[in-house]
């Protein structure tokens, strides 16, 4: 990407282990502090696709706990900013916890983004791409796939 070229969609994603509510309750405040909550029917059970949790809380607080299920999330901020972010957090099937952090912005936006989003998980797998996020089946994939990749800003 050329460094001072505006790019839409940079897709910055980390793998963090294990799973946990408080986690995600912290990412969400650390990089998205204005979040737009879920509606507590965003996704149901896997086995009840149209359970109403009652609460955001309650939802994330069951797919934080059960083992083995997988579901995405995906917040917006209450105010555009500078970078336009969006926070998402993906439950892996095998308990592990793949975050992204989607924004606008140039190579400087990337290189910050990627860097803050690893040194706040404390984990060195991640990988960026554009517009699309990255394929893997669980977190184990995503270590496989993606643990080797180092960006010459690292």
């Amino acid at each position: 990407m050329d460094s001072n070229r505006f790019q839409k969609d940079i897709v910055c994603q980390v793998l963090a282990d294990p799973k946990s509510l408080e986690l995600i309750q912290a990412v969400r405040k650390k990089f998205l502090p204005d979040f737009i909550p879920l509606d507590s029917n965003y996704c149901g059970l896997p086995h009840d696709p149209y359970h109403d949790f009652g609460s955001e809380h309650a939802m994330l607080e069951w797919y934080s706990m059960e083992p083995n299920v997988r579901q995405t999330f995906y917040w917006n901020g209450e105010v555009k900013t500078r970078d336009n972010i969006m926070v998402g957090a993906n439950i892996t099937s095998d308990n592990q916890l793949v975050f992204s952090l989607t924004v606008d912005g140039t190579e400087e936006t990337e290189a910050r983004i990627n860097l803050e989003l690893k040194s706040f998980l404390n984990s060195k797998v991640g990988v960026v791409t554009y517009i699309d996020p990255a394929d893997y089946d669980d977190g184990e994939d995503f270590a496989r796939r993606y643990g080797h990749i180092r960006y010459p800003y690292e």
